[in-house]
């Protein structure tokens, strides 16, 4: 069990701010000896607490765990691990070719991670799977972040209404040209 789980949110010191919008802001976060981080997220859309509640429940060693999280007043908080290491954009932009060794590796990795999301009951749907949402640990391990677009696939439903994800990323589901599969 990590400290993590149990500790008051308002203990945590700020480190830096990741990432700010209009609706949301994501802050690394520490404890008061400076040496164990964790990501506080705050969204003003509550529709994503029960997604993430669902995601709390994946069991996988391809996502961040989430320590922590709370519906409040007018927001969904979430604490969650920090992951050291680069996305694998930037891994493709360096300068080090990745081998192909690599790259098969990281497709299938990429494939369990999305067969465990697709096996949860019901099944979720990630929508915005992209190298900048791929981080590579300092474990060499992968890790699939920002499930903000996340849904749950439901079987009665003929197509997608909402277009989310990234333009360049996106397949044709995105764009209601039909519906996602789970």
């Amino acid at each position: 069990m990590s400290i993590f789980e149990t500790i008051d949110l308002r203990e945590l010191n700020s480190v830096t701010e990741l990432s700010r919008t209009e609706k949301s802001r994501v802050t690394l976060v520490s404890l008061e000896n400076g040496r164990e981080f964790a990501v506080l997220k705050e969204y003003q859309n509550k529709d994503l607490f029960p997604l993430y509640e669902r995601l709390k429940s994946v069991q996988s060693d391809y996502f961040p765990r989430i320590y922590q999280l709370q519906e409040q007043e007018d927001a969904v908080v979430l604490l969650e691990e920090y992951l050291p290491g680069e996305t694998l954009q930037a891994q493709l932009e360096g300068e080090k070719k990745l081998t192909e060794e690599e790259l098969t590796g990281y497709i299938r990795a990429i494939s369990e991670a999305l067969q465990a999301l697709h096996n949860a009951t019901p099944p979720i749907v990630y929508r915005d799977l992209k190298p900048e949402n791929i981080i590579i640990t300092s474990h060499n391990k992968l890790k699939i972040v920002d499930f903000d677009a996340v849904r749950e696939y439901k079987e009665e439903q003929s197509r997608d209404t909402i277009i989310l994800g990234t333009k360049e990323y996106a397949s044709p589901e995105q764009y209601g040209f039909m519906r996602s599969r789970g």
